[in-house]
């Protein structure tokens, strides 16, 4: 859109980018198919790529116009790349999408309009089909609506690939923690919702998202996800407390908890059943079961870290929450 340079955005889309040459090419180029009337911008926040990266977004720069490259590298971590976007928006609705997959049709119109109607709002995930015999998770969270967790009922979550904050709310609770190394769009997410603000969930705003594959790529993306997990407990145990209204011990994650991740209890018993289940790999063909062991045993070895108990706890908030927002 001609003049986008010079108008005020009306919209700013923040892309975290880390070593993300071999896939960013493809959120780029949905991107550019988007052509929304109204001003708007991309902003390419690199978190210290060595592979090219910077420069690969300066040439698309050459044809999107829209698009600007943000030194994000100060600090390490897709939260602080993020609020390094953040930080440069001239928008006051912010757009949230990752480097490594795909927006659909009209994204950036509907997330505008969404925003227009919502504080914060979370669109549709829709998984890329993976080759039959590559080892790859096949379920996907935030297909149908929001993300809840057991441990804090009440509230609900969403994935930062396909979230849009106005800026104003994103800037009262201090934008995403820069300190997490996973769950930092679950922890923002909550964070709102104690604030007073409610999420809300959007299916026409669809994000196409690439799963890892590989045996080692699946396990170490539930391994980061179950430290993570383990971490959210502990951070919001008071606000855990609160909720039960109950002088017992906060849950210590030795339930069953859901999540984007699925749901995995990590008593002795399930961890034992794991381990079982992951000598069994060799005997399996279908690629689909071997990710689902591969992922259960990482997430279950990620549960096993536990947080430092000078880690800051959130406070529960003065009154009762009801985290969705009503379409």
């Amino acid at each position: 859109m001609s003049g986008n340079e010079a108008a005020v955005p009306e919209l700013s889309v923040i892309v975290p980018a880390y070593d993300a040459a071999g896939t960013i090419e493809v959120q780029l180029g949905a991107l550019l198919e988007q052509r929304p009337e109204h001003p708007w911008e991309v902003l390419v926040c690199d978190n210290g790529s060595t592979d090219g990266t910077p420069d690969l977004v300066r040439r698309w720069g050459r044809r999107m116009p829209e698009l600007r490259l943000v030194d994000a590298s100060a600090v390490r971590g897709p939260g602080a790349a993020r609020n390094a976007g953040a930080a440069v928006a001239r928008s006051s609705r912010l757009a949230f999408c990752d480097a490594d997959d795909r927006v659909g049709p009209g994204w950036v119109a509907g997330m505008r309009r969404a925003l227009d109607a919502h504080d914060v709002v979370a669109g549709r995930f829709e998984t890329v089909p993976t080759p039959r015999h590559r080892v790859a998770v096949t379920w996907s969270p935030q297909e149908h609506g929001l993300t809840t967790l057991d441990f804090l009922p009440g509230f609900v979550t969403a994935g930062a690939g396909n979230l849009g904050v106005r800026s104003a709310a994103f800037r009262s609770v201090g934008g995403f923690d820069e300190t997490a190394a996973t769950r930092e769009d679950d922890d923002l997410c909550l964070r709102l919702q104690i604030a007073g603000y409610r999420l809300a969930f959007d299916p026409a705003l669809v994000l196409r998202v690439r799963r890892r594959e590989g045996v080692l790529a699946v396990y170490r993306q539930a391994y980061a996800y179950g430290v993570g997990s383990r971490w959210l407990e502990y951070r919001y145990a008071l606000v855990a407390r609160s909720l039960v209204r109950s002088t017992a011990e906060v849950p210590r994650g030795d339930g069953i908890v859901t999540t984007r991740q699925g749901s995995v209890s990590t008593s002795p018993a399930r961890r034992a059943a794991a381990a079982r289940a992951l000598r069994k790999v060799a005997r399996l063909w279908n690629p689909a079961d071997i990710a689902d062991v591969v992922w259960r045993a990482g997430w279950s070895r990620g549960r096993r870290v536990v947080p430092p108990a000078t880690m800051p706890q959130v406070a529960p908030p003065d009154r009762s929450v009801d985290g969705r927002d009503p379409a």
